[in-house]
């Protein structure tokens, strides 16, 4: 009877516990909810929201096979069919037709309910971290991981983005989370892990990675291989039927499907495997912006534990592969959404273990070192927040192209792409981390200047028009004591970038098109080649940084 009540207590702890941690990652979030709006912001945000938007008009193929990002979709598109039921209650809509209308004349309220699922979905991931974390370790170690996890920068950005991370999250957390539940590891246990781990992959196919990870905590379980083995395949056999079910076009229509699968890996190919440097780009880039900086120190020291802790082991085979596969191919960092839970897990394991160490020796020390690396994770979270929120520098630029345009220059600007997250237009780790552009969070927005289509054929008169349009910018900009750098972008390799552009810095090619950074000044375009051909006409983007 004492038993039962003192279970019953540690139960409703747990959940005041949960609660809290809840209501602290809410704080983090929901400031960012409103970012950049009404303006479609974030890249690959508006792929999401759209082809949900698609759905209604009965074709729920995605055409989009190189996430996969179904399943999001789906899941969306049910969110938005009940917005549009609501809409239509209220009468702010009557048709579908209106409802789109209302999406391109101000999707503000489609993209904040878009928001606030993903915030939601990554919400929800908090209660299994947690549980994970005290049945691997204990209570501390599972209050330490949820701190970690929540306090990320990489959480707080991709929690309140209508993006498939949050989903990605949710479901990677279920997966491991149905694996650590019991002490002994059942059927029923993997049943429901195959199942999330399929639906994780129909959202992203870097969660392919949970596969490695459950079949060690299998071996590692069990003494018999043939039950090793038998398994194994039962996890393989139901995480693809999983994802199959969530994914069906990827069947169905399996010709793009398998084509646009060809071009992620042809990708990954030309990328190659450029170790030494891959590593210094992610030593520069998996930065205290981008992950609390806490984590890295003690998921060392996790990896260390795994030792004495066998069952953090497969965890740290999931992060390891992960990072293998983001220094091999490039790929910007939020593709660490998958690791953020074992490395919440793993780093709350190491934080645990030194806290108690310190703690026996002296409780004073233990409670300035909580504090200390209280302060250590404050710092990154409130930039993470404040970033997250930001809109006045985008705003200033929307209403700059609307009023302090000239006639002729007005022709030219083609849109504002706000918050850039990591420009795929510097291939170069070295030069990205020299401008500070690649991935760090710091580019604001960027503006791209280009030819309309109907001078298109007009080279002269192109550039005289685009040098004219960078005077604009430039001017403005610099009056309004904005940083900026310019990147000019022009539309063939056979036109010379340097009979257009003469400003004495490197330039580096990048998929058939010339590339040129320019640190400082603003110089009109002088001179240009009759002989060069040019496929789009001259093109200039303009990064407006923090």
């Amino acid at each position: 009877m004492q038993c039962s009540s003192q279970n019953e207590e540690r139960t409703l702890r747990d959940r005041y516990i949960i609660l809290i941690l809840i209501i602290s990652s809410l704080a983090l979030t929901l400031p960012g909810l409103k970012g950049n709006l009404p303006s479609l912001t974030v890249s690959d945000e508006f792929q999401i929201v759209e082809r949900a938007l698609h759905c209604g008009t009965g074709d729920f193929n995605p055409h989009l096979f190189t996430w996969p990002a179904q399943l999001p979709v789906y899941m969306l598109f049910i969110v938005l069919g009940i917005l549009f039921v609501v809409l239509k209650v209220l009468n702010v809509v009557i048709t579908t037709h209106d409802y789109m209308l209302l999406y391109l004349e101000n999707p503000t309220v489609i993209y904040i309910t878009s928001r606030l699922f993903s915030i939601i979905l990554s919400t929800l991931s908090i209660p299994f971290i947690y549980l994970m974390a005290s049945r691997i370790a204990n209570r501390t170690t599972a209050i330490f991981a949820s701190v970690i996890l929540i306090t990320s920068p990489l959480f707080i950005r991709y929690s309140h983005l209508a993006k498939p991370e949050a989903y990605l999250l949710l479901f990677t957390s279920m997966a491991l989370f149905f694996i650590y539940r019991n002490h002994n590891l059942s059927k029923q246990n993997i049943i429901l892990s195959a199942i999330f781990t399929g639906t994780a992959i129909s959202t992203k196919y870097n969660a392919l990675l949970i596969i490695p990870a459950v079949i060690a905590y299998i071996f590692i379980q069990k003494t018999d291989v043939k039950s090793h083995i038998r398994l194994s395949l039962m996890f393989v056999v139901i995480t693809t039927l999983s994802f199959l079910i969530f994914s069906p076009f990827i069947v169905i229509d399996h010709h793009s499907a398998i084509g646009d699968i060809k071009t992620q890996i042809d990708r990954a190919r030309e990328v190659g495997f450029q170790l030494m440097s891959s590593l210094r780009w992610f030593a520069v880039n998996i930065s205290p912006r981008l992950i609390t900086p806490v984590i890295i120190p003690f998921a060392l020291l996790g990896f260390m534990m795994a030792s004495r802790e066998r069952k953090l082991i497969p965890l740290i085979l999931l992060v390891l592969l992960n990072i293998a596969i983001i220094v091999g191919r490039y790929v910007p960092p939020h593709y660490l959404i998958v690791s953020l839970p074992p490395i919440a897990i793993i780093g709350g394991n190491g934080l645990q273990y030194l806290f108690s160490k310190i703690k026996r020796k002296n409780k004073y020390i233990g409670i300035l070192f909580i504090s200390f690396i209280g302060l250590f994770i404050a710092i990154p979270t409130f930039i993470a927040v404040r970033k997250s929120a930001m809109t006045d520098t985008r705003e200033m630029a929307r209403q700059w192209i609307e009023e302090n345009l000239t006639e002729n220059s007005a022709i030219l600007i083609d849109r504002v792409i706000p918050d850039v997250e990591s420009p795929q237009l510097i291939p170069n780790p070295e030069s990205a981390e020299r401008l500070s552009i690649w991935g760090r969070g710091n580019i604001r927005f960027r503006i791209l200047i280009s030819v309309s289509k109907e001078i298109k054929n007009r080279r002269k008169y192109n550039l005289y028009l685009v040098s004219m349009a960078i005077k604009d910018v430039v001017s403005f900009i610099e009056g309004n004591n904005i940083k900026y750098v310019i990147t000019s972008v022009f539309g063939d390799k056979e036109f010379y970038i340097d009979q257009c552009l003469d400003y004495g810095v490197e330039t580096y090619p990048c998929e058939n098109e010339y590339h040129r950074i320019l640190k400082e000044k603003y110089k009109l375009i002088k001179n240009f080649s009759p002989d060069g051909k040019i496929t789009r006409g001259p093109e200039v983007l303009i990064y407006i940084t923090e």
